[in-house]
């Protein structure tokens, strides 16, 4: 099935924003947490496979197109 470039990008907005309010709740209930640095390395890491997977989606190679989704479902 073939989706328009605008309704994915508009689906990824909203999964964008959606994550960074997620992000900000979990950063801010874990700001005693002795691993925060490691919570937040994390959800900064997820974040920036969200962005790389959304980037190449249509020209990914096919090592990235099995790595991307697994290493984004691991966070």
């Amino acid at each position: 099935m073939d989706i328009d470039n605008n309704v994915k990008l508009g689906i990824f907005v909203l999964l964008a924003v959606v994550f960074e309010v997620f992000t900000m709740g979990v950063i801010a209930d874990n700001t005693h947490n002795p691993q925060y640095l490691w919570i937040v390395g994390l959800l900064a890491f997820c974040f920036i496979i969200m962005l790389i997977n959304n980037l190449l989606v249509n020209e990914r190679p096919r090592l990235l197109y099995y790595l991307l989704p697994a290493a984004s479902s691991l966070c």
